[in-house]
């Protein structure tokens, strides 16, 4: 098809798409662009070059937001699509498996939601390095162990992904402390501490700002530092 052709069959059958629809434009060097034609501003004058500008599906959210706040579309959210570099247009339309797949894909590719998981799993050491500079002079005595253990962990906006827990081994008894996962109401995230009497759960309010949590039943929280992770430790180790 020329440019003409597709500029024509983009304003017919695709300017009028609109997600959870997905259009799939391929281009001629085979790169691939997930998403749906939506006209700014500059349309027309676009429309003159034989252009038009695209969401892509991971900017959705973000072209939602703004204009929800400003009453506008806002086109640093797009992309700007060029018709004599088009190979193939393609609408794969909801509640098909080929849209179900595409989606699961983007997500996992989706950048906002790599760098929190990154972000996540980064503070989590962080969070790990502080505790074994607290308990160095009871390892250096004998009297505990720290043992650090990759686990896999499954979230429904990042799918799989690895992080670390910590066991702390005392005599025949363990507290174990193990992420739970960062899309958590009100926090960053969170932890689960686990020892033979109880457990408690440490968030992270803001990143790097870590707190213990109860619920009983309302949410306490009380600031996380070397003395309270020790009380902490002697709770769950005696009751």
């Amino acid at each position: 098809m020329t440019k003409q052709e597709f500029a024509k069959t983009i304003e017919t059958y695709y300017a009028v798409t609109k997600y959870p629809d997905i259009t799939v434009v391929t281009y001629n060097d085979g790169q691939k662009f997930y998403g749906y034609f939506q006209g700014f501003e500059d349309e027309e004058a676009l429309k003159r070059e034989f252009k038009f500008r695209f969401v892509p599906m991971n900017n959705i959210q973000a072209l939602r937001s703004d204009e929800g706040k400003t009453g506008k579309l806002n086109p640093k959210h797009s992309i700007v699509i060029e018709c004599d570099k088009i190979l193939n247009l393609e609408l794969v339309p909801v509640n098909t498996l080929k849209n179900t797949l595409i989606l699961k894909n983007q997500e996992a590719h989706d950048p906002q939601r790599t760098k929190r998981k990154e972000q996540w799993v980064s503070s989590i050491d962080r969070l790990y390095d502080k505790i074994v500079v607290w308990l160095t002079p009871l390892k250096n005595d004998g009297l505990l162990e720290i043992k650090l253990t990759p686990i896999d962990i499954t979230e429904e906006y990042l799918g799989l992904y690895s992080a670390k827990k910590m066991d702390i081994l005392i005599g025949d008894d363990v507290i174990s402390i193990k992420p739970r996962g960062t899309y958590i109401l009100g926090a960053y995230g969170r932890l689960d501490m686990r020892g033979p009497k109880g457990e408690t759960y440490i968030i992270e309010q803001e990143w790097d700002s870590w707190k213990f949590a109860k619920r009983t039943p309302n949410l306490q929280t009380w600031e996380l530092t070397d003395e309270s992770f020790n009380t902490e430790m002697q709770n769950l180790i005696n009751g």
